[in-house]
């Protein structure tokens, strides 16, 4: 009777223990599916069309949201999604230059338009941010600017880099011809 008991509690125990190994297995695999799903969402609210009638304090709140999401996902999708928006910023880059010089400025105009809406929003919200408690703040080691920018010229082509130079040139260009000074705001400014 107690070889019975035994098999029995073993047996519970066993199927316990295959219940939580395969749930841990099915967390281990969805979490960053749904982890990713979620960055998906945010970057389309960032980038379509309805963003365009964003306030810059929903926009900054949702550049946030999604930095925040990206950093809960693992290092390789991380690195997928960056890929994934530097060739959506090639895209526009390869629209751009196929537009007509005047089609030229107003594209330009539209994003010194943001920059200064996004720029004027950080300075109202400068006193609020504590930036040296920001996990995503860049790396100040020589060593760490180093090896990021080792990486991002690994990342780009030559042609890539060339086309950037050339938006970046042309948007200091306009916003001179609009009596602003040529750096901008945002991960782009200069």
């Amino acid at each position: 009777m107690t070889t019975t008991r035994v098999r029995k509690g073993l047996s519970v125990a066993t199927a316990a223990l295959a219940l939580f190994i395969v749930t841990l297995l099915v967390l281990h695999f969805v979490k960053p599916r749904l982890q990713l799903a979620r960055v998906e969402q945010l970057r389309a609210q960032l980038t379509g069309d309805a963003a365009k009638n964003l306030k810059p304090e929903e926009r900054m709140a949702l550049g946030r949201q999604l930095g925040d999401a990206m950093r809960t996902l693992p290092a390789d999708l991380r690195d997928d999604m960056r890929a994934q928006g530097r060739k959506r910023f090639e895209e526009r880059l390869k629209q751009f230059f196929k537009m007509s010089p005047p089609q030229r400025n107003a594209f330009l105009d539209e994003e010194i338009n943001r920059q200064e809406a996004m720029r004027k929003q950080f300075e109202a919200n400068r006193g609020q941010m504590q930036r040296g408690n920001n996990p995503s703040s860049r790396p100040t080691s020589q060593e760490d600017r180093e090896r990021r920018r080792k990486e991002r010229l690994d990342q780009t082509t030559p042609e890539e880099r060339a086309m950037r130079s050339q938006y970046f040139e042309a948007l200091k260009q306009r916003r001179q011809q609009r009596g602003m000074p040529a750096g901008g705001f945002g991960p782009f400014g200069r």
